[in-house]
């Protein structure tokens, strides 16, 4: 049995902590290994206007506030946007550390977006046990990830072909895409057919394009779509 355990009352589960299984009655333990994926219980200790939501397990967003008390998971953060922080070299109850994001990532605060404000502040109150041994009153730190994906799971698709489109929820620096990957901009990558228009509004067109292929991902996260009905679209030079 692990020394210094005692049960808390989990006001909100994040998301981050999903795969872990955890209830909103959770055993907690004083020694916390600071490791990245461990799962924490602590406390908010202000209030926000602004980016002051979490998302939890169900996928709903909450707001939080001054007093909730959140089952969230250490980990290393860097946010073009957003926050960026890290693993603190150790940790242990009445530490204070920060939000790093709404899916409930907890570190120390490197940066911020002043377009966000400051960070949640929490107070540490201990890190989370699971009970992995049936019949025993042993417990182990729960740990995000700790069951690895099967990377060689079948997946029976009943011969449909299907495209899978995936993100994340922040702005992270893509490369720039190819010319045809919008269809107003086909002709530039022509040598037969030159643009009448600068590149610039190319890349322009095609930024619209990837606009309306994300807004549509919203409604429809993963989209069945055959090859062999696939819109063609045609452009006349004056088009781009």
């Amino acid at each position: 049995m692990v020394s210094g355990m005692r049960s808390v009352v989990v006001d909100k589960l994040a998301s981050v902590t999903q795969a872990c299984g955890l209830s909103h009655e959770v055993r907690i333990a004083a020694d916390i290994p600071a490791q990245e994926g461990v799962v924490i219980v602590v406390e908010v200790l202000d209030n926000k206007s602004i980016y002051n939501t979490l998302e939890l397990t169900s996928g709903r967003m909450a707001k939080l506030g001054k007093g909730d008390v959140v089952a969230g998971a250490l980990g290393h953060r860097q946010a073009l946007f957003g926050y960026s922080g890290h693993v603190p070299a150790t940790l242990q109850p009445g530490d204070v550390i920060q939000m790093l994001n709404i899916g409930g990532v907890l570190g120390v605060c490197d940066s911020i977006n002043p377009e966000k404000g400051k960070p949640f502040d929490c107070r540490v109150l201990g890190v989370a046990l699971n009970f992995p041994y049936l019949g025993e009153r042993i417990g182990v730190p729960a740990r995000v990830g700790h069951k690895r994906l099967d990377a060689n799971a079948a997946l029976d698709t009943r011969w449909v072909p299907v495209v899978a489109l995936a993100g994340t929820c922040m702005e992270p620096a893509r490369p720039p895409p190819p010319a045809r990957s919008s269809p107003a901009c086909a002709t530039a990558a022509s040598p037969s057919m030159p643009s009448r228009r600068p590149a610039s509004h190319c890349a322009a067109t095609s930024s619209r394009w990837r606009t309306r292929v994300h807004a549509a991902a919203r409604f429809s996260p993963i989209w069945a779509w055959s090859p062999r009905r696939a819109p063609t679209v045609r452009r006349s030079p004056a088009a781009c």
